[in-house]
């Protein structure tokens, strides 16, 4: 099952100022079909008591068929593209839960001149994490969707300019949680040094704006703005390592009432991936990045996040996963007193697969995950153990 996440703040813009020059693109129509099956020890994401309280079997299977398309079609020196699949999530118990499962990404790949860009938008439209809905309720469609462009006129060695837009909206069908409705527009400037030897160097300014237009309790602040000044760094270091780091002073001032809701700190990212033979690869990657809020009550969170995978391929047809993580997440802003308000939580998990490709067309995937979460409230700690089966065909 897919959840929506919305990141934004001066890192959301880091993405497009270190992206690399776009391949020659080839025309390429991919069609799918796909079917899941999970089984999730604990699908409300809470305890016992909050889950009864909600009406949801805690241990439940889901099946999930869906079709996919991946679509690339050159036009002269641009490119069209759209990505994504329509699915249908099937609960055994928790049929309230049952939703369409919708995700699309377009757009348009552009060159002109030494520059090259990108406008695109993205959907999607499922069950929302049961986590964020209320204590009383299970049921909550969220649709997100987003607008943007990016633009980058760099050359292999010297002085380059960097820029990127979005739009980004949510929105939630359930009556109490589409208090957290937003509208969040960034935009990001950049200017980049390269070398070849020495990799890519870029100082950039971010600004958000996010705007939750449904807020009703006159304690609730309406929205907050991010600004973000940094710095990040590209560079291949061998054949087998290369990363990205950066790092960001960034504001956040809010229009609440609530003491100390405002914000002044660190963000940053650090990228790194490292590949010791043709068989195995390693990733690290941790961040700490504002967003807007998901649950009932809060402003925007700060998300601190550590993750560290590898995969390995035993042969032509079999490939291994493995990897952990950990994320901490703070809320702050205004706060409504109905609702026990989720502050603070830590959550753990590890994770690892197995993919067999049966053939050039068929491929089978088995993946297991544990995750252990604890929060300030009881009602938001858990641990819960997925396992899923997937199986694919592509024509």
């Amino acid at each position: 099952m897919h959840y929506g996440k919305i990141v934004c703040g001066g890192l959301l813009g880091v993405a497009a100022l270190t992206t690399p020059a776009l391949a020659q693109e080839t025309r390429s129509i991919n069609f799918g079909v796909q079917a899941t099956v999970v089984h999730d020890s604990n699908v409300s994401r809470s305890d016992a008591a909050t889950a009864a309280l909600r009406g949801i079997t805690r241990e439940d299977t889901i099946f999930s068929p869906a079709v996919t398309a991946d679509v690339l079609l050159p036009v002269s020196r641009q490119s069209l593209y759209l990505r994504g699949s329509v699915g249908y999530d099937f609960h055994d118990k928790n049929t309230q839960l049952d939703t369409e499962n919708l995700d699309f990404e377009g757009g348009a790949n552009l060159r002109f001149g030494p520059c090259q860009g990108q406008l695109g938008g993205t959907f999607h439209h499922g069950q929302a994490n049961t986590q964020t809905v209320s204590l009383v309720d299970s049921q909550n469609a969220i649709d997100s969707s987003s607008l943007g462009a990016t633009v980058s006129c760099t050359r292999g060695t010297g002085l380059g300019i960097t820029a990127a837009a979005h739009k980004i909206w949510s929105e939630n069908s359930n009556a109490v949680v589409f208090q957290n409705d937003s509208e969040t527009w960034d935009g990001t400037v950049g200017v980049t040094y390269s070398r070849p030897a020495l990799g890519t160097l870029t100082v950039y300014a971010g600004y958000s704006d996010t705007d939750y237009p449904n807020r009703l309790l006159p304690t609730s602040a309406s929205g907050y703005e991010t600004t973000t000044l940094g710095v990040s760094f590209e560079r291949r270091i061998s054949s087998r390592l290369q990363g990205v780091i950066s790092y960001g002073y960034t504001t956040v001032e809010t229009d609440s009432l609530v003491q100390d809701s405002d914000f002044e700190g660190s963000t940053w990212s650090v990228q790194l991936a490292y590949r010791p033979t043709t068989r195995a690869r390693v990733e690290f990657s941790m961040a700490r990045a504002v967003q807007p809020a998901s649950s009932i009550g809060g402003l925007y969170t700060i998300d601190t996040n550590y993750r560290i995978s590898g995969n390995y391929d035993l042969g032509s047809r079999i490939a291994l996963s493995l990897g952990t993580e950990f994320v901490d997440s703070e809320t702050d802003g205004s706060f409504a007193a109905i609702f026990p308000v989720l502050t603070d939580s830590q959550s753990y998990a590890v994770f690892g697969g197995v993919t067999f490709a049966q053939s050039e067309r068929i491929r089978w995937t088995l993946n297991a995950r544990y995750e252990d979460r604890d929060a300030n409230a009881p009602q938001y700690t858990y641990d819960r153990t997925v396992v899923a089966l997937s199986a694919g065909v592509a024509f």
